[in-house]
């Protein structure tokens, strides 16, 4: 289902949100140098915090939201998109690594039953594997009384 958007939400839109969006699109090196990135982009009304140790953000808000540039101009969304995977991409096929289980910083538990969805709880203990500079510790809970992941969770997997 699409939604049509009058020609006032458009204009509001590129008045307060598509303007930053295409600068930082379009001119990434010179929006860096005036302090605006990616990471930096939000809907008007909202605030984005930014961590001073880490630089990382965080929605100064109970609820996050969709971005209304991408819900009013997809196209614009699908290029925000790419840029943000040229950045960060995305992989799937973590290293090998050891986890340090003695003093994690993080317990990830990951509940499961039956092996109807193998390949995707695969992919998400991949993903939780591949995290970098993180002391984790990932715990498997099967929710079954025939247990069948016994032999499927890597080494390392409590």
């Amino acid at each position: 289902m699409t939604t049509e958007f009058t020609f006032k939400q458009r204009l509001g839109c590129w008045l307060h949100e598509r303007w930053r969006t295409e600068w930082v699109l379009r001119f990434p090196r010179l929006a860096r140098l005036v302090g605006m990135s990616w990471t930096d982009l939000c809907n008007r009304g909202e605030r984005l915090l930014r961590d001073p140790v880490t630089g990382a953000r965080r929605l100064d808000a109970a609820f996050s939201s969709t971005l209304t540039v991408a819900r009013i101009f997809p196209t614009t969304g699908g290029r925000l998109l790419q840029h943000c995977l040229r950045e960060w991409p995305i992989v799937l096929d973590p290293p090998p690594r050891t986890i340090e289980t003695s003093t994690p910083a993080v317990s990830i538990i990951v509940g499961v039953r039956g092996t109807g969805r193998l390949p995707q709880f695969r992919a998400c203990i991949d993903s939780l594997l591949g995290q970098v500079d993180a002391a984790v510790e990932i715990i498997v809970v099967e929710q079954s009384f025939v247990p069948q992941f016994e032999h499927l969770i890597p080494a390392g997997v409590s």
